[in-house]
């Protein structure tokens, strides 16, 4: 399954990212600033903007 995370650097979203990847899931982190998110994984594509900006999302 392919994951779309919002607000994946810090917190809840952090920890939803690294769930989802330790059960197999590919996972897309969108956020401010995605270089905050300290997980490397093949699965995982990082990706930044702000979801207040609906053409960003």
């Amino acid at each position: 399954m392919r994951i779309l995370v919002l607000g994946a650097s810090q917190g809840t979203g952090a920890l939803c990212v690294k769930s989802a990847l330790a059960k197999g899931h590919a996972v897309t982190a969108f956020a401010r600033t995605p270089a905050k998110l300290d997980v490397t994984h093949p699965q995982l594509t990082k990706v930044a903007g702000n979801f207040h900006d609906a053409a960003a999302v």
